[in-house]
């Protein structure tokens, strides 16, 4: 049988107290306390919320996991194929629990739009609007103050960027690319707000839409997605404020996934997967490769449309009513025993 020498290169010291900046899988014996102790990287976990009080689809949100934004959605009402309302009901998690926002100024309700910013200052963009078996895009934006709601500047004609965009940054300085502009039609533009009006960003490789997203205005990240013909994909992009380039691919093909993070610590978790349906499947980005973490307990879309963290310490994963909390992977000093 080998030895930790023979292993790893070095000999397991001997100290009178534990190291004060120990590497990470550095292992040391502790002659105080008599222990065998190492630095170890402790996977992520997830934990079940409080629910939401409504049973919706495919909203917006924006924020945090203590100071997040739900946004309209829609509820699949019986006949088949079914029809869908769309809602203008917010609601606000303080961490714990959901209460009612105001609602948004869409006397038709909204749903499939991307969302960005915080709690007291998100904007809502990429839309589409109607009541049941109608849907219409729209170019409106939505602005959120906290209480209220106003619109913002209008996207591109036709628009450019609509339903179902990736999206990152802030209500000031917000990126909105790809998405869908009507059904069989996926954009490849990307648009970028500045507080009043929109103008055009980088050319996305792939029209998609399902995309998710995050990270700022001029360091996104967008992964995942889908489009007619185009299998769920692994496609993974970084803009650095002017242009997208390809990185390296997720390990699997999804989309309608929720994203959390930034350019280069990014959280893609739920979504649909080809040939499997629902997936309870996440995988963390590092800023080089993409690994798997603990599944979500619940497989599916996740029913929010924007980034719900600003990284992976923590972060939420919404589908429908069915809310679970991230704690993000940790480097732990932990005490190695024999049982």
């Amino acid at each position: 049988m080998s030895t930790y020498k023979e292993l790893y290169g070095n000999s397991i010291k001997s100290y009178t107290s534990d190291p004060s900046n120990p590497k990470l899988g550095e292992m040391w014996y502790n002659s105080t306390t008599l222990s065998l102790k190492g630095r170890l990287s402790i996977a992520g976990t997830w934990a079940s919320a409080n629910n939401r009080s409504r049973q919706v689809g495919n909203s917006s949100f924006a924020g945090t996991p203590t100071a997040g934004l739900s946004v309209g959605g829609y509820i699949a009402n019986a006949p088949s194929p079914p029809t869908f309302s769309h809602q203008v009901y917010v609601e606000e998690f303080n961490g714990s629990s959901w209460t009612n926002g105001g609602n948004i100024n869409s006397p038709q309700g909204t749903s499939g739009g991307s969302g960005s910013g915080t709690q007291t200052a998100a904007l809502i963009a990429g839309n589409v609007v109607g009541g049941p078996g109608v849907s219409t895009y729209v170019a409106t934006t939505f602005e959120y103050n906290g209480s209220s709601w106003t619109n913002g500047g209008s996207m591109g004609t036709s628009p450019s960027v609509a339903y179902t965009s990736a999206t990152a940054g802030t209500q000031t300085a917000s990126l909105y690319t790809t998405g869908q502009q009507a059904p069989g039609t996926r954009s490849t533009a990307t648009e970028e707000y500045n507080g009043s009006s929109w103008t055009g960003g980088g050319v996305y490789p792939t029209g998609l839409s399902r995309v998710t997203g995050c990270g700022t205005q001029t360091a996104a990240t967008a992964f995942l997605g889908s489009a007619p013909g185009v299998p769920n994909t692994t496609l993974a992009c970084s803009y650095n404020g002017s242009s997208w380039t390809a990185i390296t691919s997720t390990n699997e093909d999804r989309s309608d996934a929720g994203g959390a993070g930034s350019q280069d610590n990014a959280l893609g978790m739920g979504g649909y997967r080809s040939g499997v349906g629902s997936t309870a499947g996440v995988e963390l980005w590092d800023g080089t490769s993409w690994t798997a973490q603990n599944s979500l307990a619940n497989a599916g879309p996740t029913s929010m449309r924007g980034p719900s963290a600003v990284n992976t310490a923590s972060a939420l994963a919404v589908q429908d009513s069915n809310v679970e909390e991230w704690t993000g992977p940790t480097i732990q000093t932990k005490t190695f025993t024999t049982s």
